[in-house]
């Protein structure tokens, strides 16, 4: 058992004792995959299905959120993989479209505010990377990103109402 003096920023200790730690950092997670773990340890499909149902809702010119999660098998390991797919009325979004549709994703799906600002924080740095790329400014810049942060986050809560 880990002290919570031992775990590190990353880590999410849910109720039942149990710890989940991400490291990231040496070799990257693609987000397929990080959802994948996510519901391989209990997290909902229904949840996840909720968060595109809310996107649809508070992101304008999204028509529809699949969430599709399936068991892969590479080699002798097994796990769940999550593909969510969307349906797009526009080509294009401003910047400060994305962040306050995702904040109010973030309002009504509840979530906590550590996740609220590691999701706020994932899409400022992309927008700032767009506006980099593309001279303009972050949030008055055209973006394709979409309120895929959100999932991860909605899904990772330790939430017994969730996970």
């Amino acid at each position: 058992m880990c002290s919570e003096a031992s775990l590190g920023p990353d880590a999410v200790k849910y109720q039942d004792n149990r710890v989940v730690t991400i490291d990231a950092i040496p070799a990257g997670v693609s987000g397929d995959k990080y959802l994948g773990a996510l519901v391989d340890l209990g997290g909902k499909t229904s949840s996840l299905e909720r968060v595109g149902r809310t996107i649809v809702s508070n992101l304008p010119g999204t028509k529809k959120v699949e969430v599709r999660v399936r068991r892969v098998e590479r080699g002798s390991v097994g796990a769940r993989l999550v593909s969510v797919t969307s349906e797009e009325e526009v080509e294009q979004r401003k910047g400060g479209l994305v962040r306050k549709a995702a904040t109010k994703c973030m309002e009504r799906l509840g979530l906590l505010e550590w996740g609220r600002g590691l999701v706020l924080s994932t899409i400022d740095t992309l927008l700032k990377a767009e506006s980099k790329v593309h001279a303009h400014s972050s949030h008055s810049g055209s973006s394709r990103r979409r309120c895929g942060p959100i999932l991860r986050e909605h899904l990772s809560q330790p939430s017994t109402s969730y996970c």
